[in-house]
């Protein structure tokens, strides 16, 4: 799949958004996945987008306190096979070598935050596998049902 996007582009997006917004966590998350889409030149948009998913593991160490300062937020933390995982990261604009994935450092803190009555209605951890069953998506249909995404489960 074609993937015509630069580091450096979205990194020189991102200071331009962090320098009208400031610097937050909110902001810092939001100028990110902007920046993200911005710098992606064969994105196809279709004009109607209203919210960003983002991939960025790391992100969710701190989801208790992104979800707290985001009101609306939702984090979905997909528990993946590493070797699927590590796969993956060959494909990515900044490829990562196999010994900088550690998948397990951002398991805990998210199993701790799920049990925050706070956010965790609003954290929804799913294994990759049981994602793509053929029954309504299986978990991620039950994620995109309580999200309120009916039009996403066909």
């Amino acid at each position: 799949m074609p993937f015509d996007f630069s580091d450096d582009d979205r990194c020189r997006i991102y200071q331009d958004y962090i320098k009208s917004s400031g610097r937050s966590r909110p902001d810092n998350i939001a100028a990110f996945f902007k920046a993200t889409f911005d710098a992606w030149k064969d994105y196809r948009r279709s004009g109607r987008e209203v919210l960003y998913v983002g991939y960025s593991p790391v992100l969710v160490i701190d989801a208790e306190k992104i979800l707290q300062e985001l009101p609306s937020a939702h984090f979905l933390h997909v528990v993946r096979n590493p070797w699927s995982a590590f796969a993956d990261t060959k494909k990515r604009a900044v490829p990562l070598p196999f010994g900088a994935l550690r998948d397990e450092l951002v398991h805990q803190p998210v199993l701790r935050a799920a049990d925050s009555e706070a956010v965790s209605d609003r954290l929804h951890i799913v294994r990759a596998e049981r994602c793509f069953w053929p029954t309504s998506l299986g978990a991620l249909g039950k994620v995109c049902r309580q999200l309120g995404w009916k039009r996403a489960i066909r």
